[in-house]
């Protein structure tokens, strides 16, 4: 039962991650709202890690970013939320990994920053 729930979260993990950035190749013709939409999707992303951040703090003794949704993995891989593989760990570096694409540390938060400059210029510009 718990690979059952640790491969649905980690799919879940990629069906967010992909549904996010697959709204760039979205048509704002078909969806009116999207624009708004991706940008307060990419505040809620971005954000939540910054929030659960700052709550596994207490139990890290570090700041870091960290997706509920890692954290929620990583328990259920049986690992403590004060194990640096929790709150080091990067999903998207994980998967882009079994894909056969090496990523550098520093290349996941790059990636989000990116998408939340470009969705915060559509937002300012197109909405």
């Amino acid at each position: 039962m718990r690979n059952f729930l640790t491969d649905f979260v980690c799919l879940s993990h990629f069906g967010i991650g992909f549904f996010w950035c697959s709204l760039f190749f979205l048509p704002a013709s078909w969806w009116p709202d999207k624009i708004s939409f991706q940008f307060f999707l990419t505040i809620t992303v971005i954000g939540h890690q910054f929030v659960w951040g700052g709550l596994i703090k207490f139990r890290t003794g570090k700041f870091r970013p960290v997706c509920v949704l890692t954290t929620i993995t990583q328990r259920l891989r049986g690992l403590a939320i004060s194990n640096p593989e929790n709150y080091e760990h990067s999903f998207t570096k994980e998967i882009f990994r079994k894909i056969g694409i090496p990523l550098p540390q520093k290349a996941v938060p790059a990636l989000a920053f990116i998408i939340f400059i470009v969705a915060t210029i559509q937002y300012f510009l197109y909405n």
